[in-house]
């Protein structure tokens, strides 16, 4: 199939109506097409991708790794910049995904949601403030231009977990450090939702050293206070050094060095 976008005319409408449709985005059927009725609200891309089934059934939290799979395996040739568009994951979250969405981000994970608002927000993006009560609807629908709104959306979130853990070898490996992120909410949280979250390199580095370390039979498992720490590190480490020159394999040993070094000063 080819990928299609919203409009930005119908993109806008969405937006401004957030509060006044909010009803809608608790439907169990797709409810975008007829809201538009006879008007054009999406074009179509040059862009091709096979179709994609999202897993729809039991725990919520353990079946990102799946779509996450499902997803970047689907779109793996879209670049950074293509997946920056959101209008596109406005548009599959919506329309295409809309049963996925729901169950994924539906009313019961509103709370969910807005536990993880951080303080600190992105002013040039209205999607970004943890306004109440819409927002579940736009962080989780409503895909903005912002870092984080691609981290949150239903659908985009899964591709940008994939680009930023990916790696290239056997395909029993592909997606080991996708699955040591995703075991734990609050690992990706710490990871996802610092500044330095869409630098590939830097999320590689930390989840190949915590992997390291966990796979090493005489240390303990990196614990949650421990990643935490890590993270915490490795953004102020970056108001003082350049983070983006720095190769993953940098990035891993000094990860890796952190977390045993605060060890033995215990």
């Amino acid at each position: 199939m080819r990928l299609k976008y919203l409009t930005e005319k119908a993109y806008e409408t969405l937006l401004d109506n957030v509060e006044i449709d909010r009803d809608k985005y608790s439907s169990s059927e797709e409810w975008v097409t007829s809201y538009f009725k006879d008007r054009i609200f999406f074009k179509e891309s040059r862009i091709e991708v096979p179709a994609v089934t999202l897993y729809t059934e039991g725990d919520k939290t353990a079946s990102d790794i799946v779509n996450v799979r499902a997803v970047y395996d689907a779109f793996e040739n879209l670049t950074p910049q293509q997946a920056s568009n959101e209008y596109l994951w406005t548009y599959l979250s919506l329309t295409e995904y809309w049963k996925y969405s729901l169950w994924r981000w539906g009313k019961e994970s509103e709370q969910e949601t807005e536990q993880n608002f951080e303080d600190e927000v992105d002013s040039q993006d209205p999607q970004a403030t943890p306004e109440k009560p819409g927002a579940n609807i736009k962080q989780r629908y409503l895909c903005g231009r912002s870092r984080k709104s691609l981290l949150r959306n239903a659908i985009s979130r899964l591709w940008w977990f994939g680009y930023l853990t990916y790696k290239e070898g056997p395909a029993s490996q592909k997606y080991e450090l996708t699955e040591i992120m995703l075991s734990n909410a609050d690992l990706c949280q710490s990871i996802m939702e610092r500044n330095f979250s869409m630098n590939r390199n830097i999320c590689y580095g930390i989840l190949s050293a915590i992997k390291k370390i966990n796979s090493d039979a005489a240390s303990a498992n990196v614990t949650k206070s421990e990643w935490r720490s890590l993270c915490k590190y490795i953004n102020r480490y970056g108001a003082v050094t350049l983070l983006d020159v720095l190769s993953a394999d940098e990035i891993e040993e000094l990860s890796y060095r952190y977390i045993l070094n605060n060890r033995s000063n215990d």
